[in-house]
């Protein structure tokens, strides 16, 4: 049983899912308020210093490191691989690799990629990389949503209109074209933007009565949390 460590972004994001565990699944659900752990996490141990970070790399022993950017485009991802760069060790690209990326050329098989990574003074540094470690991708693991989803999300807001702005070209207008063909969606104006070209845009402060629906729901899911603690306690 290896290690696992944890270093980035990673740490900013679990106090969101400690706080709103509600969204989660039954079992992850039943899991926490049966624990009050955080379940995503177990034993694994998170980096907070340069310090450790290098302690973690000269060590000889296996172990497992979790880094954002999972496309080697920012946050200690780059820094781990610059340092890790051989042959024994293994980098894992997981699911989605956005065109252009560092990651996404490691994974068409380039063996030169440019990198961007944080030193020991946490300031940026370009880096031209020649990619020794063995590679290997993991695909279906994200947490971006699927259509369903966005088109879900996307009813709950009624638009006027849509901007698609991430994704590969034919997803982007395969999901264009089920927006429009939705029956609620279908008067909201789908926008795919085009490069260098701007858009003006119409802010507008959120209406009172969708911040009393939004207000509302969060009351309900409130007292239905409170309802299943009580219930856990006996």
């Amino acid at each position: 049983m290896f290690p696992v460590y944890y270093d980035g972004m990673i740490k900013d994001t679990q106090p969101v899912y400690d706080a709103h565990v509600a969204y989660m699944n039954e079992e992850v659900k039943n899991q926490f308020y049966q624990t009050r752990q955080n379940p995503f996490l177990g034993n694994f141990i998170p980096i907070e210093t340069m310090e450790q970070r290098w302690s973690l790399i000269r060590d000889k022993k296996p172990a497992i490191i979790l880094a954002p950017s999972g496309m080697l485009n920012g946050g200690w991802s780059p820094f781990y691989l610059s340092k890790l760069n051989r042959p024994e060790n293994l980098l894992i690209l997981v699911s989605y690799q956005a065109e252009e990326t560092p990651g996404r050329r490691i994974l068409d098989g380039e063996r030169t990629v440019n990198i961007t990574l944080l030193n020991d003074d946490y300031e940026w540094s370009e880096e031209r990389l020649n990619v020794e470690i063995s590679v290997a991708r993991v695909e279906g693991l994200t947490a971006h949503a699927a259509a369903n989803d966005l088109r879900t999300f996307a009813r709950s807001c009624k638009p006027e209109k849509i901007f698609l702005v991430h994704g590969e070209t034919k997803d982007v207008e395969s999901l264009s074209q089920m927006f429009q063909k939705d029956k609620i969606l279908k008067d909201a104006e789908v926008v795919i933007p085009e490069t260098e070209k701007s858009y003006e845009l119409k802010l507008e402060v959120v209406g009172k009565e969708l911040l009393k629906r939004i207000m509302g729901r969060l009351d309900s899911l409130e007292e239905r949390i409170s309802k299943i603690e009580s219930r856990l306690d006996k």
